[in-house]
């Protein structure tokens, strides 16, 4: 019986738009050959063809090479017990099995902290900190959900089912105590990792299905042009850090950018329009849609403002945001000199800008366009119906039910 050969490599052929190249290992057994996907992508710059090998100097590089170091033993491994079973070992047995063992050792912790990965080295890319960060907590939930409904730390992925998923639901809603929105977003990530499994055939079914996940209206907060003209107002030139606060806070209530765009806004992001108006051009962080924003004359203040400040300059940035923990934590303090009951939060100056701009008869596609919304259904949140804008919509209603009713006659 012919012994079994390995041969790692790196095929540069294949490499990819980023320069990531899948690593394979060609076996050879018999007089057959084939080559297996280690499941490993390196870009080519860091491989080494002579020691086949990731190069030391990538961050990774220890247990990349571990990884497919593992993968070569599995195949070794498998080819020595056929060799007690079977007279003539083909190659296609041994891919098979190794599929197989494949989807057998597959986790779902171990997938969750594969994507995670995924989307850490992407970071600023093509995700946000905060999809980041949301993934996380979604795999901690599980990490709690595993041992008191499975007895278990992590669970293969062929006990995936769609009992799994409604139980996690049952789990996060009457357990964890989320709401009915928060539940079906954490489901919805778990529902993104396992796509992934599903389409890489490492479970056989769809988990999901037959799931359908519920959602509630969302009652989001907003200030009014009052509420915002108090927190224009204040008086905080004795406090630099409140002073920049409540400008950024104010920036994002005229022009609706969440808090991760208008981190990274710079002097690119300004451009003069057909007109000669100036706006702010740029391309969301969640949605990668292009927004287009005008510059109104309040916005235009706070850009001058800063134009000269150092942080901005050394960073080439427009304002100078701080972490959105601490701008938050500010903004706690903002609401109380204001004498604003509401949270005070980044995305409630977001929530400000859509819902006054459709009070003030912005066509809703207008609005959805200049919020970077995928689709005019996220917009319709904000389509809550205020007190002002049913008191504009009825002024001529009043008129007509003032001049037709009869008053009433005094008797006597």
């Amino acid at each position: 019986m012919d012994k079994l050969k390995t041969y790692i490599y790196c095929i540069q052929s294949k490499a990819n738009s980023k320069g990531e190249a899948p690593v394979r290992i060609r076996i050879s057994v018999n007089g057959e050959t084939i080559n297996l996907a280690s499941g490993v992508n390196i870009n080519i710059a860091f491989w080494d063809y002579k020691k086949a090998k990731v190069k030391s100097k990538h961050p990774k590089a220890s247990l990349l090479n571990k990884e497919i170091k593992e993968f070569e033993e599995r195949i070794i491994k498998i080819w020595e017990d056929l060799k007690y079973q079977e007279d003539i070992i083909s190659v296609q047995k041994i891919k098979s099995l190794i599929r197989n063992q494949s989807v057998l050792k597959m986790t779902l912790v171990f997938l969750i902290n594969f994507h995670i990965g995924y989307i850490r080295e992407r970071v600023g890319k093509q995700y946000s900190i905060s999809s980041l960060k949301q993934f996380v907590t979604m795999k901690n939930k599980i990490e709690r959900f595993l041992p008191e409904n499975y007895a278990c730390n992590d669970i293969s992925l062929e006990r995936i089912n769609y009992e799994f998923v409604t139980r996690f639901e049952a789990f996060l809603s009457g357990i964890d105590k989320n709401s009915i929105n928060t539940t079906t977003k954490y489901i919805k990530r778990l529902r993104t990792v396992l796509n992934v499994a599903f389409k890489n055939d490492w479970i056989k079914a769809d988990p999901f299905a037959r799931y359908r996940g519920k959602t509630e209206p969302s009652n989001r907060q907003f200030l009014n042009l009052q509420e915002l003209e108090r927190i224009e107002n204040l008086d905080l030139i004795a406090n630099t850090r409140l002073d920049m606060v409540r400008d950024v806070f104010m920036f994002m209530s005229y022009t609706g950018l969440s808090y991760c765009d208008i981190f990274r806004l710079n002097k690119e992001n300004i451009s003069i329009g057909i007109n000669g108006k100036r706006f702010i051009r740029i391309e969301r962080g969640k949605t990668k849609r292009l927004c287009e924003i005008p510059i109104f004359d309040k916005t235009a203040l706070i850009i001058e403002k800063y134009q000269s400040n150092p942080i901005c300059i050394n960073q080439n940035v427009l304002l100078p945001v701080i972490s959105n923990q601490k701008t938050n934590f500010h903004l706690k303090d903002i609401a109380n000199k204001a004498k604003i009951e509401k949270p005070l939060t980044c995305h409630i100056a977001r929530h400000s800008f859509a819902t006054l701009s459709l009070e003030n008869q912005v066509p809703i596609e207008t609005v959805s366009k200049v919020l970077g919304h995928s689709s005019i259904r996220t917009t319709q949140i904000y389509g809550k119906i205020t007190n002002s804008k049913i008191e504009f919509d009825y002024q001529k209603m009043a008129i007509v039910f003032g001049s037709s009713i009869p008053k009433e006659k005094k008797v006597g």
